[in-house]
């Protein structure tokens, strides 16, 4: 009978060795927070990270950043109906304020949904280019500030500044 018993145990003992490994596995190690240390923990703080940045979408007035693409995206959503002209006329008070800020025309759905023509990029891509000549910029007069007040009304920020040209639908302000 002691040897039945015996084989049993050690039958017993080679099968929890089997499942449970010999020695028993060591939980990772854990910091004070709870967090686990090592390279399981940062992988899923990188993962977590990569998604959040993945989800954030720009708002209007954070991409304060004035490149070529940025710029001539800005002139298409804030000008894309005023032809070459106003075109030109945005493109120049952009460069004068040497800001995207608050320029809803980078954000703007069409842009955004790459709504508009070929033609209509290779002509803000001509106007934003030849708005770094002063020349072409001399009927703006400084303005660093437009709006379209056909379609949105007066905005309440022009009774601060000085209107120095109309052309179609936008009105052009530059700083008193």
């Amino acid at each position: 009978m002691d040897l039945l018993r015996k084989d049993t145990a050690k039958q017993y003992r080679g099968i929890r060795k089997l499942l449970h490994g010999n020695p028993p596995l060591d939980p990772p190690p854990v910091d004070y927070d709870g967090w686990y240390v090592g390279s399981i923990g940062l992988i899923f703080i990188a993962l977590l990270l990569l998604i959040i940045a993945s989800c954030v979408h720009p708002t209007p007035g954070l991409t304060y950043e004035v490149n070529d693409r940025n710029a001539i995206k800005a002139v298409i959503g804030e000008a894309e109906n005023q032809g070459y002209k106003g075109m030109l006329y945005v493109a120049c008070s952009i460069r004068n304020r040497a800001s995207l800020k608050d320029v809803y025309g980078l954000y703007s759905p069409r842009v955004e949904k790459h709504l508009y023509s070929e033609h209509i990029y290779k002509v803000a891509s001509k106007a934003w280019y030849d708005s770094q000549f002063p020349e072409n910029c001399t009927p703006v007069k400084g303005a660093v500030s437009w709006e379209d007040t056909k379609a949105f009304g007066e905005p309440f920020w022009a009774k601060s500044m000085r209107l120095v040209l109309v052309y179609k639908d936008h009105k052009f302000y530059a700083k008193n």
